[in-house]
C-alpha cells in the first residue's frame, strides 16, 4: 500500500477528490485501511489526477493494480470517427436540399452513471494519503470507474444502443462518442431531434448537460469545429494548432 499511494505533488489534491464523491454516493465513506474489514480480499487501487483544460479529472490506476489484467474483452470496441459523422452529412445532403444542423448532447458525470454490481464493489479499494497525517485511507467505489478497462467496454456498449434506437426507431442519424452524442437533421427538426435524444437517455436513466446541449450548423465534436454552411468546412481548433 505504501508503494501504491506514496507522497507525492499532488497528495492533497488527491486527498480532495473523493470528498465530493462520497457526497454523491460513488464512493463508501474512507475509513483508515489498517481499519478495512478483510482488505486482504480486495485490490488497492492507487488513485493520480489529469489536468485537463477546463478540470481536474481524479484516474484511479487499475492498470498498476491489475484489475484490468483479469478484463478479458470477447469483442473490439469500434469507436465512430469523424469520417462517419462527415459521411452521415454527406448522405444527407444527397436526400434533401433543406439547410441540415448538428444536434448534440453530453453526458453528465459520464461513468458515474452506471453502478458496479453490487457484489463486486468489495474488490476494488480506492487508496488516498490523508496529507495531515499521513495515514492511507479506502473507499469502496459504487459507480464504474475512470481508469478502468470495464468501465469504457461497458459504458460504450450503452452509447452503442442508445445511438442505434435514435436511428432504428426514430429515424435520426446519430453517433456515440463515449458521453458525447452528435447527429445531423434537418434544420427545421432540430429542436424536436433534440429532445427526442435527451428522451431515450432519460430511458435509461442518463442525466444530459444542457449547457452542452447544441442545436446549430457549427458545432464541435471529437475535437474539431464542423461547420454545415455551405461551404462546409472542418476547423481545427485554435487551441490545437
Amino acid at each position: 500500500l505504501d508503494k501504491i499511494a506514496r507522497h507525492d505533488s499532488d497528495t492533497k489534491l488527491i486527498w480532495e477528490t473523493p470528498q465530493e464523491e462520497v457526497r454523491r454516493k460513488w464512493l463508501s465513506t474512507p475509513i483508515p485501511v489498517t481499519e478495512i474489514p478483510d482488505k486482504d480480499k480486495s485490490i488497492p487501487v492507487r488513485r493520480f489526477v489529469v489536468r485537463q483544460t477546463e478540470k481536474i479529472r481524479p484516474i484511479d490506476n487499475h492498470k498498476r493494480s491489475g484489475i484490468n489484467d483479469a478484463t478479458t474483452i470477447y469483442s473490439k470496441l469500434q469507436l465512430p470517427s469523424l469520417d462517419h459523422f462527415v459521411e452521415i452529412a454527406r448522405r444527407m445532403r444527397r436526400k434533401t436540399e433543406e439547410e441540415l444542423a448538428i444536434v448534440k448532447i453530453d453526458h453528465e458525470n459520464a461513468y458515474k452513471q452506471l453502478p458496479l454490481i453490487p457484489g463486486h464493489r468489495k474488490f476494488p479499494i480506492i487508496v488516498a494519503r490523508n496529507p495531515g497525517g499521513g495515514v492511507l485511507y479506502g473507499a469502496f467505489p459504487n459507480q464504474l470507474m475512470f481508469g478502468s478497462v470495464s468501465a469504457v467496454q461497458h459504458y460504450n456498449v450503452i452509447s452503442r444502443i442508445i445511438s442505434t434506437l435514435c436511428v432504428k426507431v426514430f429515424r435520426i442519424p446519430l453517433v456515440g462518442y463515449f458521453d458525447d452524442y452528435a447527429g445531423i437533421v434537418k434544420n427545421t427538426i432540430r429542436k424536436g431531434a433534440l429532445e427526442t435524444i435527451k428522451f431515450v437517455n432519460r430511458i435509461f436513466g442518463f442525466q444530459t448537460k444542457e449547457s452542452k446541449d447544441v442545436m446549430s450548423q457549427r458545432a464541435k465534436f471529437l475535437g474539431l469545429i464542423v461547420s454545415l454552411t455551405p461551404p462546409w468546412k472542418i476547423v481545427v481548433p485554435e487551441e490545437k494548432r
